[in-house]
């Protein structure tokens, strides 16, 4: 993707799409990790899970494989991440990540999702802005017209990433009907959506008859130099113990710079009998 793509611009926004449960929001979580790992600060709002869960999830993602215990049976796997490794990976992006959290309520005025975002854009230098997903980020009347509000909400996510150069990331889902490859055409919605966006992420999944599942990348859309990954994908894998997404070939689990955090030590909890 870095290679054909050339990384994300500031100034961009990006549409990712695929199907409801084939692991879009799990790959936009790796791609906040990256961010963080390379020393940019993020903002990630998701409609669907609270903070606390979205933030366990990242964790777990950051820790990767080598830092994630099975408490239950091979038949039942409960995984759990190692004490040492948790305290280190909140150290970590203590200033760098920050979560939209959709279920706090501080008055009767609520301002809208784009105004708080640009908002803490200003104030904690957001460089990356990840939305979980169209649909439910728009705040919009029932007498509103879908169509027109959602051009409108892409074209306000445009303005702030070219008025504070920063990269935007917004998730959407495809239509309902759609059952065949997805394409451009396939978001759901105004088609006024794909042709607002700089580039467009298709992330899709496929299971073997053999049970092995693996997932797939395409570009298929790519305003800054037009190369496009389509009848190529990229191929990646998912690890059900670590929730990371990463590519197939990749020779060994990465590490991000968590680990090399250091921490004081933990002092011993006196139980209270």
């Amino acid at each position: 993707l870095d290679h054909t793509f050339g990384g994300f611009y500031f100034g961009q926004v990006i549409l990712l799409t695929g199907r409801r449960g084939e692991g879009k929001s799990t790959f936009m979580g790796q791609l906040i990790l990256e961010a963080i790992d390379q020393g940019y600060t993020t903002l990630a709002y998701s409609g669907e899970l609270t903070a606390s869960h979205f933030k366990n999830w990242i964790d777990f993602q950051a820790a990767g494989a080598d830092s994630v215990q099975n408490y239950g049976t091979d038949y039942v796997p409960l995984y759990r991440i190692k004490p040492e490794a948790h305290i280190k990976i909140t150290a970590w992006y203590a200033n760098k990540a920050y979560i939209y959290d959709n279920e706090s309520v501080y008055d009767d005025e609520l301002e809208s999702i784009t105004d708080t975002i640009e908002s803490a854009v200003v104030r904690y230098g957001i460089n990356m802005v990840c939305i979980d997903n169209l649909m439910t980020a728009m705040d919009i009347d029932t007498k509103d017209d879908l169509y027109q509000a959602q051009s409108q909400f892409v074209r306000k996510l445009k303005t702030i990433a070219v008025r504070y150069n920063i990269v935007v990331l917004l998730v959407a889902h495809p239509r309902k009907e759609y059952s065949g490859n997805l394409t451009n055409d396939s978001v759901a919605g105004s088609s006024d959506i794909t042709n607002r966006v700089d580039s467009v992420l298709i992330y899709s999944r496929n299971t073997t008859e053999e049970g092995v599942s693996t997932s797939q990348l395409t570009l298929t859309k790519n305003r800054i130099n037009g190369k496009l990954i389509i009848n190529d994908p990229i191929t990646l894998v998912y690890s059900e113990s670590s929730k990371r997404i990463t590519p197939t070939d990749e020779p060994e689990q990465k590490h991000y710079g968590w680990e090399e955090v250091q921490t004081e030590p933990q002092p011993l909890l006196e139980l209270p009998f």
